[in-house]
């Protein structure tokens, strides 16, 4: 097992905690239950993200955009699931 491995089951562990953690906090409010995501948006504030409306193409803003308001749990999959990919063809 290389480092890239390592790194990506690290990374999907880590996206298991957080969805754990948060459907743990949605389970504490009263009344019904609402799965409510962290994004780096909503964890950040929207005032960080100015700088994304002065990038030079519309494309490059949008999947910017998109990035951010991705719940996290949903991004370490993701990046978990690609780390482990190139770990596995690296290894060969």
């Amino acid at each position: 097992m290389n480092r890239l491995t390592l790194l990506g089951i690290i990374t999907l562990v880590g996206s298991g905690v957080t969805l754990i953690f948060e459907a743990v906090s949605s389970m504490m409010t009263v009344g019904t239950i609402v799965m409510k995501h962290v994004s780096l948006e909503s964890f950040f504030g929207t005032d960080t993200f100015y700088w994304i409306e002065d990038l030079p193409w519309g494309f490059l803003q949008h999947a910017t955009d998109y990035l951010i308001q991705v719940p996290v749990f949903l991004g370490l999959a993701a990046i978990g699931v690609v780390l482990l990919i190139i770990g596995g063809l690296i290894s060969r």
